[in-house]
């Protein structure tokens, strides 16, 4: 079997001259704004979609969420821990669109991410989530 070499290519134009650069940017330069396991986060903003009009659809928004928002605890390790910051802090940094996974057993919705489960129930989303919005009643979450 024979392998064929192929002479490195370099970039066509400034697009993946820049997509490089932001490649070999260390986290550092992010000033913490990246995944990290602290648990904390400098950003706050529990009422930024309070300015928006009540008239403005859902379609004309961008709202920021997470993957897998419930899998914030070490449950499962790594593998399933999706999230450093509890569901209470997401919201009050600015995510306004969660990605709930729930699983009907009994009379519950628990929580898992695949088989692991979380050690919450929907019903502790529904807690977090309604006082949040009773205290940013101009704030909107997504729910799905």
């Amino acid at each position: 079997m024979s392998h064929r070499t192929f002479p490195a290519r370099r970039p066509r134009n400034a697009a993946a001259v820049l997509f490089l650069a932001l490649l070999a940017t260390t986290p550092a330069a992010a000033r913490g704004r990246y995944y990290n396991h602290s648990g904390s986060i400098e950003t706050s903003h529990p009422d930024w979609l309070s300015w928006m009009p009540g008239s403005a659809s859902l379609a004309s928004l961008s709202l920021p969420g997470t993957h897998d928002s419930m899998a914030f605890t070490s449950t499962g390790g790594d593998l399933t821990q999706t999230q450093s910051l509890s569901l209470r802090a997401q919201l009050d940094a600015g995510l306004r669109a969660l990605d709930i996974r729930c699983r009907h057993i009994g009379d519950r919705f628990a929580i898992h991410h695949g088989v692991v489960y979380l050690n919450a129930n929907f019903d502790d989303v529904l807690t977090t989530t309604t006082q949040f919005l009773r205290e940013h009643p101009g704030e909107t979450i997504l729910c799905g």
